[in-house]
């Protein structure tokens, strides 16, 4: 019987002190959570100058870097860390001092007092072209973005169709009616765009726009290469179909080759190594 007493004795104690730990974690946590609340909530990323900016310049990385800052206290404005990407290579549209807070409006092309013209250069044009979610890449072009424009046509007295590109890395100046780099907060839902041409360059692509459908294939930031190409039709299509399946498999196991990894290409229910 007093064994069994002291059994029971001995776990009351070890419930008693289990209970006394949940209890402290418990508060703990209370108190933590409060003190978030108090503090003005869980702190966020936020894009910062890492050393005093000048209006006009292009941002790079190096340029920045990131603050903690209380959920609660952040400017509805500030760039969040995890979209500097969206920033890169925009310029700057005011002066900002080290340590200083980047604000979406502070980035990108602005159109100034005098208009979209004071964004040009002698012998340049802004001509706006109709798109659609297709022809407009779904909506995702933003300014300062830089596009090549197909062409598709019907050539007269010959009934041959034909793709071909006719402008390589054309500048945006505006989509809609936005001019500014809130690449983020920027509405998908536009149906022109404008862009920055030379004179021969607008009346090219007015006569094509009229005889025939544009398309704009979106070009990555850093890739300014002029690409070679005659076009596209019935004739070459399965040919150059072939051709570029190639040269897209190459490139895909070089890259897995740099990656270190192995690669598998089937074909014709072979497997190659």
């Amino acid at each position: 019987m007093l064994l069994k007493d002291k059994f029971k004795g001995k776990w009351s104690i070890v419930l008693s002190l289990v209970l006394a730990l949940v209890s402290v974690f418990l508060i703990f946590r209370f108190l933590k959570t409060k003190e978030r609340e108090f503090s003005g909530g869980e702190p966020q990323r936020v894009v910062i100058a890492k050393t005093s900016l000048s209006k006009g310049i292009s941002l790079t990385k190096d340029l920045l870097s990131y603050k903690l800052i209380p959920q609660d206290y952040i400017h509805p404005n500030a760039i969040p860390l995890k979209e500097v990407d969206l920033i890169l290579s925009q310029p700057l549209r005011i002066d900002i001092k080290k340590g200083q807070l980047l604000l979406w409006e502070n980035i990108g092309i602005e159109a100034a007092r005098g208009g979209l013209s004071e964004l040009l250069s002698k012998n340049e044009r802004a001509l706006t072209l109709a798109v659609d979610q297709v022809s407009g890449v779904a909506g995702l072009i933003r300014p300062n973005d830089r596009v090549d424009i197909l062409g598709s046509f019907t050539l007269p007295n010959e009934s041959k169709n034909i793709t071909t590109t006719l402008m390589q890395n054309v500048t945006i100046l505006a989509v809609g009616h936005e001019t500014g780099a809130n690449s983020s907060r920027l509405s998908s839902d536009y149906a022109t765009v404008t862009l920055r041409v030379s004179p021969v360059e607008s009346e090219i692509l007015v006569f094509a726009e009229e005889r025939g459908r544009l398309r704009m294939i979106l070009r990555g930031r850093d890739d300014w290469e002029v690409a070679n190409s005659s076009g596209v039709n019935f004739l070459n299509l399965l040919r150059k179909g072939e051709e570029e399946n190639e040269k897209r498999s190459q490139r895909q196991q070089d890259e897995r080759r740099k990656k270190g990894g192995g690669f598998k290409v089937y074909e014709a229910g072979r497997e190659k190594r």
